[in-house]
């Protein structure tokens, strides 16, 4: 099939639009990195100057509540020999260092198990010693034994196994371990292999695509981690930040999968209307139900935690934003993707027509992908739904709950933002893709007409 040179001029615009468009992805990222790490260390030196003033106000207030039989003694202070001579008064109080911790690797070579050899609460427990060889840190090469206490308790437990790799904590002082110690078990080789085989199949599935895809994976996990979390814990509204960058992520995304063309701002504009639909229908739902936003155990132990000014409830609502943010971006790229490929095909098409196959791909899209969010909420919930089903309470209790009342309207705001997209996306398709084809048809009426 021999391709027309209009066509082909086409194609290499494209391909070069999108090879510029990757360029200008990763200036980005070089120039975020200073940015970012600026942020961390004008925190650091922040709490810094801050700690450095309370100990100043400290030693203040002790000095004003001495009492005023020590107070001539400062006026006539005792000169020590000792310290004329610059030598400590008391050579023999020296500065302990403190201990430090330190995570090594290892791995276990034996194991001896002795049942009821240790006791933990009034209660025996069964331990097992094991030679552990270190695979890392300044001890590389040694073997340790390690005691390991198993109480039967699963959440706490480990049980060791020949060859297993671990963790191990080393406390030290002065560059000298003191204690050894297990720490858990090292899985982060397994997490690595999954990775790969993903990566791989992205790339023999994809090609180039793929390489698009890996390159907004890595920048979408670059804004959540080095921007986004250090912006809420600086105390900025998660709410406000979640939209922000939920649209800088999706403009950035979808110019590298879809390029330079008009089918990439269809999908960003319905993009950011589903986003802002959710986040705002989150919010209004949210504060009229009383949500606390505190229904999991890591948002309560953020309360106490030294964070000055974190707005919980807006956390909990930024969540909902950026959990929906790739479905929307799904939908939004499939509709408007598709609605170009009619018009290359029949560049004759009405603006009605094109908006009605944009809705009705989006129809057949909306049953999976609502599934899809919906399913991925209730499976991070699977405990909490096997313990109301265990306890066997009623309706109005279980949906009273603040922590099933939050699954809800999590999942509910989400696929509603799925929803609004297939109708923004459709009207921007037709409305950006067909606007002179009304003129088009007319003009070539009377050409028609003489033929």
């Amino acid at each position: 099939m021999k391709w027309s040179p209009k066509f082909n001029k086409l194609k290499s615009q494209r391909l070069t639009a999108q090879l510029c468009t990757v360029l200008v992805m990763l200036l980005i990222l070089q120039l975020m990195i200073p940015f970012v790490s600026f942020t961390n260390d004008s925190v650091l030196a922040i709490e810094n100057t801050d700690e450095q003033t309370e100990q100043k106000d400290q030693d203040k207030e002790s000095k004003e509540l001495e009492s005023p039989e020590e107070k001539p003694s400062e006026k006539a202070p005792s000169v020590d020999p000792t310290q004329e001579k610059g030598e400590s008064p008391h050579p023999e109080a020296e500065v302990i260092p403190e201990e430090e911790m330190e995570i090594f690797r290892g791995r276990v070579l034996s194991i001896e198990e002795r049942e009821g050899d240790a006791q933990t609460d009034g209660f025996f427990s069964d331990t097992q010693y094991a030679e552990v060889e270190l695979t890392s840190g300044p001890l590389e090469g040694e073997t340790r034994e390690i005691e390991n206490i198993i109480t039967g308790n699963p959440q706490y437990d480990i049980h060791l196994e020949e060859n297993q790799e671990v963790l191990l904590a080393a406390n030290y002082q002065n560059g000298e371990i003191l204690e050894l110690t297990l720490y858990d078990v090292a899985r982060d080789r397994y997490i690595y292999y999954a990775l790969g085989s993903f990566l791989v199949l992205i790339l023999l599935i994809g090609g180039v695509t793929g390489i698009k895809t890996i390159l907004t994976l890595v920048f979408t996990g670059f804004m959540v981690i080095k921007v986004l979390l250090p912006l809420i814990l600086e105390g900025y509204n998660p709410l406000i930040l979640s939209v922000l960058i939920s649209t800088f992520v999706a403009v950035v995304t979808l110019t590298v999968i879809g390029g330079l063309a008009k089918k990439t701002i269809i999908a960003v504009l319905g993009t950011i209307g589903g986003l802002i639909v959710a986040g705002f229908l989150a919010l209004y739902v949210g504060n009229q139900a009383s949500l606390t936003g505190l229904s999991s155990e890591e948002a309560q132990m953020l309360q106490f935690a030294d964070v000055a000014d974190l707005d919980l409830q807006g956390l909990l609502f930024a969540g909902i934003i950026i959990g929906a943010l790739g479905a929307v971006m799904d939908i939004g790229m499939s509709i408007a993707s598709a609605c170009q490929e009619m018009v290359e095909i029949n560049p004759r098409v009405q603006r009605s027509q094109l908006i009605q196959a944009g809705m009705n791909i989006g129809r057949d899209i909306m049953g999976t992908m609502a599934n899809t969010l919906i399913l991925a909420y209730a499976g991070s919930a699977m405990p909490l739904l096997l313990l109301l089903t265990l306890y066997d309470m009623s309706y109005i209790e279980i949906v009273n709950m603040d922590l099933m009342a939050t699954e809800i309207i999590r999942a509910l705001a989400g696929s509603i933002g799925l929803l609004v997209v297939i109708p923004l996306t459709s009207l921007a398709s037709g409305f950006m893709l067909t606007p002179d084809n009304k003129r088009r048809a007319k003009r070539d009426e009377p050409k028609t007409k003489s033929e």
